[in-house]
């Protein structure tokens, strides 16, 4: 018994834009590994929230708000610094 796949070939399209970005995340990235920069950091982690971010799919307005309050209240105490949090 036997079993053959066959992948489907596809087609990546690149443009200029998209080399722009690669280049300018592969500094960064590297400007993290080399210094361990908490700008570096933060940079690297808003890139990845947006990411994130941008793949969800909400249905509604409603939703959203719910998912926004329930996510402000739950890390409002990790926003400020451990030196002032009280």
């Amino acid at each position: 018994m036997s079993c053959h796949v066959m992948a489907e070939a596809t087609q990546l399209e690149v443009d200029n834009a998209d080399l722009v970005s690669a280049l300018v995340a592969v500094g960064i990235l590297v400007w993290y590994v080399a210094t361990k920069s908490w700008y570096a950091n933060n940079v690297l982690g808003l890139c990845f929230s947006v990411q994130g971010v941008a793949m969800i799919n909400i249905g509604s307005y409603q939703i959203g708000a719910i998912l926004l309050v329930c996510a402000s209240s739950s890390h409002s105490s990790s926003l400020c610094p451990p030196s002032r949090c009280v």
